[in-house]
């Protein structure tokens, strides 16, 4: 006898089940689908390095987690699908190289902002991601024409980390060489072979691997939600479980309680076989119903006792909304908050409102936190590899006075920067150009441009620097104070404005 736990649940729809069979179900849901994560069939190459994880079977859980998905595909696009530009660096930078590099990244197939966002997807799913460079000719130092995005998943890296191998059904298969590997790689065989003896249209493409380390593998990286699989696990068994209890047995609306010395037995059928209920229960769910379908009948139970002078009570407790659905919903919201925190994701961006501990707004903190650790890291990396391998590398273009920047999805950080940048001007910090230099800009070939003001002053302007006034700025100021030198003289003589500003005025003529 334990009246802390009720003997059964009675639902809306008439049904009684018992505690057991609930607590057995609920285990049952769970334990349904294993945690463990499938062999890939990726294999049968020699010398071909197996991934931690089967990258499809990492992919197939953004299609089982809202959450996971969202994550993944707003990281993807902070990350990569925002733009880029080409900022000058050093001294007279040349105009000429910025064309020729935003003719290659608008070359990209599709456009680059998607050829960067796929790549990124797959990084935060799969744990790295892939990029093709495509020379013209297919030579190996020809001229690189356009990125091409390469999905993850198909990828596997050789033992000698300097070639990689695609397929997608693991029979068509093709090889790519590490992007600044100084030897041919065959794209059917994968053989290598001294740099340029291959033909162009045998020799692999060159490939840009950009992974999410891991201490437990050198070869590829793993995706930031790892810990949170088995939460994203349990999370979809209590979906699975809400939906077929409810729909087998109705959402609970009193626990029963039942104290004394009773006897209850499974109830079988004409055959002798086990219904799965038992006699009290049956009981209980007649009297139950008829009671659905008269409000106001009486329940009137005669429950069989192991000692004739014991009293057996029965005691019905109505169950409120938040009882009944509070442990599912208090937990799918600790399994949310787990997933997120897993990839580090600003709630914000996902549409979730936090709150501090003492009741106050943490978004502005969330999204330094995720912008200062995901995104612009992130971000960073991309380009530092486009920048060497392609833009700067000497069988890549060759230009080393621009450089790729990823732009970054925050409106506020740049007029913010940009408020910075005029505070910095109007203190002698930085020049005109210098400013220009910062947000992206060609400069300027200006004395001014590149003088220190103080509150819009020039203080390091010379002479030199200025150069002798135009004539027809001179004719203006000499007009001007042949003007003024006549009002002056013409009855004005007296106001001693009048005559300071009269030889201010002459000290400026050429």
């Amino acid at each position: 006898m334990n009246e802390a736990k009720p003997f059964a649940f009675a639902t809306q729809s008439g049904n009684v089940v018992l505690s057991n069979v609930l607590e057995g179900y609920s285990i049952k849901s769970v334990e349904e689908q294993s945690n463990q994560l499938k062999e890939d069939t990726f294999s049968g190459i020699n010398g071909i390095k197996e991934p931690l994880y089967p990258p499809k079977v990492l992919s197939h859980l953004s299609e089982m987690n809202t959450y996971h998905s969202r994550s993944c595909r707003i990281k993807a696009a902070d990350i990569g699908g925002y733009g880029y530009t080409i900022s000058p660096i050093g001294e007279n930078p040349d105009p000429g190289n910025k064309k020729i590099l935003d003719d290659f990244f608008e070359n990209s197939n599709p456009i680059f902002e998607e050829v960067m966002t796929r790549a990124q997807q797959d990084y935060e799913e799969i744990g790295w991601g892939c990029l093709e460079l495509i020379r013209t000719g297919h030579l190996d130092g020809g001229q690189p024409r356009r990125l091409e995005h390469i999905p993850a998943h198909t990828i596997r890296i050789h033992k000698d980390k300097n070639k990689f191998i695609q397929s997608w059904d693991g029979n068509k298969k093709v090889w790519f060489k590490k992007i600044g590997y100084e030897k041919d790689v065959h794209k059917i065989s994968g053989k290598e072979s001294a740099l340029g003896t291959l033909k162009p249209d045998e020799r692999a493409s060159e490939l840009i691997y950009n992974y999410n380390y891991n201490s437990r593998t050198t070869f590829y990286g793993t995706p930031d939600y790892i810990p949170a699989i088995k939460t994203m696990l349990g999370d979809s068994a209590a979906v699975d479980y809400n939906i077929v209890f409810f729909k087998n047995y109705g959402v609970p609306a009193y626990a029963i309680f039942i104290s004394g010395y009773y006897n209850d037995e499974p109830l079988k059928d004409k055959d002798g076989k086990p219904t799965g209920k038992s006699r009290i229960q049956k009981l209980m769910e007649d009297k139950y119903r008829e009671v659905i379908e008269n409000p106001h009948g009486s329940m009137i139970f005669s429950i069989p006792t192991r000692d004739p002078t014991s009293k057996v009570e029965i005691r019905f407790e109505k169950l409120a909304v938040e009882t009944k659905d509070s442990s599912f919903r208090f937990y799918r919201m600790d399994n949310r908050d787990e997933i997120i925190t897993s990839h580090g994701v600003d709630p914000y961006r996902l549409g979730i409102t936090a709150v501090g501990s003492l009741g106050g707004n943490t978004a502005g903190e969330m999204k330094k936190t995720y912008k200062s650790t995901i995104q612009i890291p992130r971000q960073r990396t991309w380009s530092a590899l486009i920048n060497k391998f392609i833009i700067r590398a000497e069988n890549g273009f060759n230009i080393t006075d621009h450089e790729l920047k990823l732009l970054n999805w925050d409106i506020e950080d740049k007029t913010q920067k940009i408020k910075d940048d005029k505070e910095l001007w109007s203190m002698g910090g930085l020049t005109p150009n210098e400013i220009r230099r910062r947000q992206g800009l060609e400069i300027v070939d200006h004395p001014f441009m590149d003088a220190y003001y103080v509150n819009g002053q020039p203080i390091t302007l010379t002479d030199n620097d200025v150069g002798d006034i135009p004539e027809r700025v001179s004719k203006i100021l000499e007009d001007l104070a042949d003007t003024m030198e006549a009002i002056v003289y013409d009855g004005f003589k007296s106001s001693g404005k009048a005559q300071k500003f009269l030889e201010a005025i002459k000290k400026i003529k050429p």
